[in-house]
């Protein structure tokens, strides 16, 4: 998140466009986008950069506004955008756009991806309880699945160079400029509450390698 209320969150995807092309790399836009002061501003930066490799950027804003966009290397062209429903946006490994002109190699790659979403999906769905920070912690503690859940765990049948796992989780309060982050699958590795104003009081030092990392 930054000073103004954005908040940036992503999800790898991959396609049989994925073939190295000159473009600007992910990590660069990343970094760009937190440096936007509303959605428009974050929304830009993907439109005016040609990219070299596909991702998903959910970006939201304290003001209520949010809006995931699916990229595939390439231009404008090849954006895709989704926005709320229902107050909520859900996204895992692979591309929501049914209108698509390149391969999803993510639904190959990373199988669990669409059965992650489903649960997602039924553990968001309307009920007495709000969806406030505990209960996202609990949702993103999930193991239905096991072990491809949406807090996910190492399969030692895979070959070593295919295992996955999750290895931090973190849910922000853009209004209170707030995140919580767990170092570690979050079923195990307790929610620590960062605060952005705790933040601008540290060393310069510690703010230039925060907001780097």
């Amino acid at each position: 998140m930054n000073a103004f209320g954005i908040g940036l969150a992503t999800n790898a995807l991959v396609t049989d466009a994925d073939a190295g092309e000159s473009g600007a790399p992910y990590h660069v836009l990343l970094r760009a986008i937190l440096d936007a002061q509303n959605v428009t501003d974050a929304y830009r930066v993907l439109l005016n950069h040609r990219r070299s490799s596909s991702a998903n950027y959910l970006v939201a804003h304290a003001d209520g506004i949010a809006m995931d966009i699916e990229a595939a290397p390439g231009d404008f062209g090849r954006l895709f955008v989704w926005t709320a429903e229902h107050g909520l946006i859900l996204h895992t490994n692979h591309f929501r756009s049914p209108n698509l002109p390149v391969g999803d190699v993510s639904i190959w790659a990373m199988p669990d991806t669409q059965i992650r979403l489903a649960r997602l999906n039924d553990l968001t769905a309307p009920t007495d309880t709000p969806l406030d920070v505990d209960e996202f912690q609990r949702i993103l503690a999930d193991h239905a699945n096991f072990p491809d859940g949406v807090c996910c765990h190492v399969d030692a049948r895979r070959a070593p160079l295919d295992r996955s796992a999750t290895v931090g989780s973190v849910i922000m309060d853009l209004d209170e400029r707030a995140l919580w982050l767990a170092s570690g699958t979050p079923c195990v590795a307790p929610y620590e509450r960062l605060d952005y104003a705790d933040f601008l009081r540290a060393p310069a030092g510690i703010r230039q390698t925060a907001t780097v990392s």
